[in-house]
C-alpha cells in the first residue's frame, strides 16, 4: 500500500496501479488517482476459476476488468515504473 501509494503521489488524476492486495490474499487491488487528486484503493476479489469481481461486476481478467472500468472507475494512466504497466498502455 505504501509503496503503491509513493508511486503515485504527485501523478495527475486518473494515474492508476494494480497491486496484489495486502489484505486480501489472492484478491489483488487497484490503486488509482481519484478526480480530488487523493489516493484510492479498490479491492479486486478474486477466486481462481470465478473471474475477477469488482462490486457486483465479474470479469474474466484483469485487463478486460480494466478497460471496462476504464471510464467509470477514471482509470486512464497506467502509473510509470508500476511492475504492469505495460499491460494496460494502449
Amino acid at each position: 500500500t505504501k509503496e503503491a501509494e509513493t508511486k503515485l503521489s504527485n501523478k495527475r488524476e486518473g494515474t492508476f496501479l494494480v497491486r496484489f492486495s495486502t489484505s486480501a490474499p489472492g484478491s489483488f487491488t487497484i490503486s488509482r488517482v481519484n478526480v480530488r487528486k487523493s489516493i484510492e484503493h479498490l479491492r479486486i476479489a478474486h477466486q481462481p476459476g470465478h473471474g475477477f469481481q469488482i462490486g457486483q461486476r465479474v470479469y474474466v481478467g484483469l485487463i478486460e476488468l480494466v478497460e471496462s472500468e476504464r471510464n467509470s472507475e477514471h482509470l486512464l494512466y497506467p502509473c510509470p515504473d508500476s511492475c504492469y504497466q505495460s499491460l494496460f498502455m494502449e
